[in-house]
Formats: C-alpha cells, structure tokens, sequence
C-alpha cells in the first residue's frame, strides 16, 4: 500500500510531466510556480488541471512555422500502397500542406510553395460564372445566363491566349492557327459566303475578274481582282476552254498550266495537293478542213487549286498538238470558291 508522501510525489509527477509536455509547447502560462517546502493544495492542484484542461485546444497549442524554411516544409505522403506515415504532428501537418500544394500546382505550376495563391485556375464570378484566371485578370468567362456572350478567352499556363473565340482565328504556341467557328459566323471576303467551316462560294451576281490565258505567262491579281484572302489555301476556277480550226486538218489539244512566279517556271500543285502529281483537265478535238479561224468545240470545266495564301497567280496555255493553223483558247471567269 502507498503512503500519503508516494501519492503526492505521484501527484506532482503527473503535474510537472504533462506541463512539460503543453508547456514547453503551448501558448499559455502556469498558474503557479511551487517553491520549496511549500504547502499543496487543493485549490492550487484543481486550478492547475483546470488550467491545463482550459488549454487543451488548437489555439493554445505551439506551431510549427518557428521560421519560414519550417513554414515551407512539406513530406509526401505517398500513395495507395506506398504510404508514408507520420509519426508526429509535425509530420501530419507537413502531410497536409504537400496535399494542398499539389491541388494548387496542378492550376499554377508556377508556384514553389503551398501556400502561394494561384495566379491561373478555374474561378466563380460574383455573377456565379466560371471564369479561367491568368495573372491579375480574368481571361474568359462561360456564361450560363447570357446566350450573348461568346468571348471566351483561353490562355496556357504561362497566359499565353490559346483560343479567342471572339476573333475565330486560334493561336497555339504563337506557331499553328486553326479555327473553331460554326459556318455563317465569320465573314468571307466581299462577293464571297460561307456554307461551311473552311469553304466560300462566290454569290454575287456581278463583279469580279476574268483571265483571257494566252500561250504567255499571264497574270492573274486574284486578291485585288476576285478579293481572295491570304487565308485561302485553294480555290476553284471555272474555266470555259475552246478549239479553233485552221488551214490543215489534224488533232489539236492543250491545257492550261498555273505558277507561281511572273516566268511561269514554278508551277502550283493541282486538287489541294502539296505536289504537282498530275494536270487536272486537257482538251482537244479532231479538226477539219474548212474551219480556218472557226470554233470547233468548247469544254467548260473547273480547276482546283492549291495557292497557299497567294494573291497573285500566273498562267498559261499549253498547246500539246497544233495542225497548221488551229489554236485553242482559254478563258477562266473569276473565282467560284475559295477555301481556308
């Protein structure tokens, strides 16, 4: 059986143990400091359990941001299987703070530590509409309510703008364009409409330039004569082809060829291809004596043609069998489409 003197001594123990423990931790002060020889009582042990018991919670307990480099330090915790377990809560809160930075980096990579505000990410207006944040400013906004709004502003994680709604025209890296706009809601050229993403047809009833083609390098201004963009990759050229008799019966054919140079050496590739593969529509007939300076026949037809944004272009005809006297001619009425 213990003695009176063992409980205190037990009693006092316990106090000076577990004040050590919040103490030397904690954001609160005893109540009383013994001194030697000193009587304990009630009133004094009740008041210091009490005291304890009163603190026992978050905000009186110390921190652990002694100093910024503690502030910042985190510990992963692992994964399913992988688990890395604390074993104190230093190490619980250093847990923590890796989860939030690892929310945080995922919107703003460029952030270095957990409690850094994102300066990119998704947020909610005070309107309730999801907005995408680059820097100090918001970039785009998906209205829920208002049917009219249509900017939306898309930037990457170093804010650079990858889609503009607003203009059609998209931007990736400042290197590659492509566009996501809905047939009929950007403009074509004048004369011209659109009925589908990348394609404008010619609708206007006058207007416009047409090419007499000659066995000489001719010019065709088609951007200042037939308003064709630099945006066009290619356009369709109708053309109306046509055979002269002459003095001396025989076969006569020919084609028209199309460069991109004032010399007609360079020639354009045909049917939207990067390469001249072959030349889209020849056209001859027998001609008969009798005929000299009379037409023979006459072929309407339409050629596709990759220009890759050129706004002049130059052609020729090429007579491939010529009996004495006979000719062919060529005449190309504008531009009947072009394509993006």
């Amino acid at each position: 059986m213990r003695t009176w003197a063992q409980w205190i001594l037990s009693t006092l123990g316990i106090i000076a143990i577990g004040s050590a423990l919040v103490w030397a931790g904690g954001n609160y002060s005893r109540l009383h400091t013994w001194s030697n020889n000193e009587i304990l009582t009630a009133a004094d042990l009740n008041a210091e359990f009490d005291n304890e018991i009163a603190n026992a919670v978050p905000g009186s307990l110390d921190d652990y941001s002694a100093n910024a480099s503690q502030m910042q330090s985190t510990s992963d915790p692992g994964e399913s299987g992988s688990e890395s377990l604390a074993t104190s809560l230093a190490g619980e809160l250093q847990r923590l703070r890796f989860a939030i930075a690892e929310m945080k980096v995922t919107l703003d990579p460029s952030l270095s530590y957990w409690y850094q505000t994102p300066t990119k990410g998704f947020a909610i207006n005070s309107g309730g509409n999801l907005e995408w944040k680059s820097g100090t400013s918001f970039k785009g906004i998906l209205d829920h309510a208002n049917t009219a709004d249509r900017t939306y502003l898309w930037p990457d994680v170093a804010g650079n703008v990858l889609i503009d709604a607003d203009t059609g025209a998209k931007t990736l890296a400042g290197a590659y364009t492509f566009s996501t706009v809905p047939a009929g809601s950007a403009a074509c050229a004048a004369n011209f409409t659109r009925v589908g993403l990348t394609t404008c047809v010619y609708t206007a009833t006058s207007g416009g330039s047409a090419y007499g083609i000659t066995t000489s390098c001719t010019t065709m201004a088609i951007g200042a004569g037939n308003n064709i963009p630099v945006t066009a990759k290619a356009i369709l050229l109708p053309v109306y082809g046509s055979i002269l008799g002459g003095s001396s019966a025989g076969y006569i054919s020919g084609r028209i060829e199309f460069y991109s140079d004032s010399g007609c050496t360079t020639e354009l590739p045909y049917g939207g291809a990067a390469t001249v593969s072959r030349h889209p529509f020849e056209w001859g007939a027998y001609a008969p004596t009798g005929f000299n300076g009379s037409t023979i026949g006459t072929w309407p037809f339409q050629i596709l043609l990759y220009t890759n944004g050129a706004t002049t272009i130059y052609g020729k005809l090429a007579q491939l069998s010529s009996p004495s006297g006979t000719s062919i001619d060529a005449i190309i009425y504008g531009v009947s489409a072009y394509y993006e």
